[in-house]
């Protein structure tokens, strides 16, 4: 492919494609639920982009920007931006999201999100689009889908399940883009200071994942972050600054064969 020619260091990138994200799973995380082991169940407006269910527990109006560049490579670069509002007892979000370069690889998507809290339960569901180019006169892919979520919103603790990339039409069951994927986890208050999380996930293909993450919150201003996930066995560490109405966000997250990957982000409630 054209993109490949381009550049050697995107034949190593592409060579380890299996051990990376596709499509629809690469957006989403944040950098706080990245430094968190690629926690599924941290409420931040990205959530827009992986749990609807989330929106949820934000507050009236909130916004978040994250720039990752990973691998170390800027055609591999990503930028995606949330926003969440909520009209009476119904939280709405849309997110857009871009990753690659021009004249390479490239995908831009779009995100539509809602949750609905229903006494302890919240319900979401979010329809996004996708399109992927290839770059010069190769042609592009689309596809669109929808996912589905529950959350259980106890005192100390939350649980649920996504569906995610629920395929709008029988053609696109077999997308590369929108692989089928089921998620279940948990986050839980230890203690004033200290939330934990736990989650795992399976595709359609068989392929699954564990994830794990702490944050620890040793002053109003400051979280402290670190995690691990499975396939491929991967670390993260990151944390969290607060100022005013802003929070700032970093995270670094290993590979064991292409290098690290780098999150930045800012998010705004007012």
């Amino acid at each position: 492919m054209f993109w490949l020619r381009k550049s050697s260091r995107l034949v190593l990138f592409f060579l380890c494609f299996s051990t990376a994200h596709a499509g629809f799973e690469r957006a989403g995380w944040g950098p706080a639920s990245s430094a968190l082991g690629g926690s599924y169940f941290n409420p931040e407006p990205e959530a827009v982009f992986y749990n609807p269910s989330l929106l949820g527990l934000l507050s009236k109006r909130e916004a978040g920007f994250c720039h990752q560049r990973l691998f170390g490579l800027d055609e591999l670069s990503s930028n995606q931006a949330a926003a969440v509002f909520q009209f009476r007892n119904l939280h709405v979000g849309a997110g857009f999201y871009s990753f690659g370069r021009n004249n390479y690889y490239l995908e831009n998507g779009l995100w539509l999100s809602a949750a609905f809290p229903v006494s302890r339960l919240i319900f979401g569901g979010s329809v996004k689009g996708l399109l992927a180019s290839y770059g010069g006169d190769y042609s592009s892919d689309e596809t669109i889908a929808a996912d589905f979520s529950l959350l259980v919103a106890l005192k100390r603790i939350r649980f649920g399940a996504i569906v995610q990339n629920v395929p709008f039409a029988p053609d696109q069951k077999s997308s590369p883009l929108a692989p089928a994927v089921f998620i279940v986890g948990a986050s839980a208050e230890a203690t004033e200071k200290v939330d934990l999380f736990a989650g795992g996930t399976t595709q359609k293909d068989g392929k699954e994942g564990l994830n794990l993450g702490q944050e620890y919150r040793p002053a109003e201003y400051l979280a402290l972050r670190a995690g691990f996930r499975t396939a491929p066995a991967r670390y993260s560490f990151g944390f969290g600054a607060l100022y005013k109405l802003f929070q700032f966000d970093y995270s670094y997250t290993s590979h064991p064969e292409l290098g690290g990957e780098n999150s930045f982000g800012v998010r705004v409630k007012w």
